[in-house]
């Protein structure tokens, strides 16, 4: 039914259409935005984010850009990295799975590292 949608495989799309056509998964999606642009949270004054963190980004994204993909570094303090994936949009998992595990892999293992270079500094 659908050739291609956003670069996600017809089969894929039409597997979430399926859900997406039901009126409570349609409004459950939809109130996750609603809520966001209501939330009296101040983003300046979370945390930066600690955890070792992975920012998987496809250049050809419609909806996130370039300088919001790449400032996303300046909220996380832990080990950060940054997988830029050419040409695939904004659902890299359906577009593009053997690079995103690809990447997932290759930062998981620098994040390893990294922090065995830690906890091996904080037991010497």
């Amino acid at each position: 039914m659908y050739v291609h949608w956003g670069g996600v495989p017809a089969d894929d799309a039409e597997a979430y259409l399926k859900v997406l056509g039901q009126r409570p998964a349609l409004d459950a999606a939809i109130n996750w935005y609603r809520a966001v642009g209501k939330t009296k949270l101040n983003l300046a004054e979370l945390p930066p984010i600690t955890m070792p963190t992975l920012y998987v980004w496809g250049t050809a994204d419609s909806t996130v850009g370039r300088v919001a993909a790449e400032g996303t570094a300046d909220c996380v303090a832990g080990p950060f990295q940054f997988a830029e994936i050419p040409d695939i949009g904004h659902f890299v998992t359906d577009e593009a799975p053997g690079v995103l595990i690809g990447s997932c892999a290759q930062a998981s293992n620098a994040f390893d590292f990294i922090l065995g270079e830690h906890d091996a500094a904080l037991h010497a």
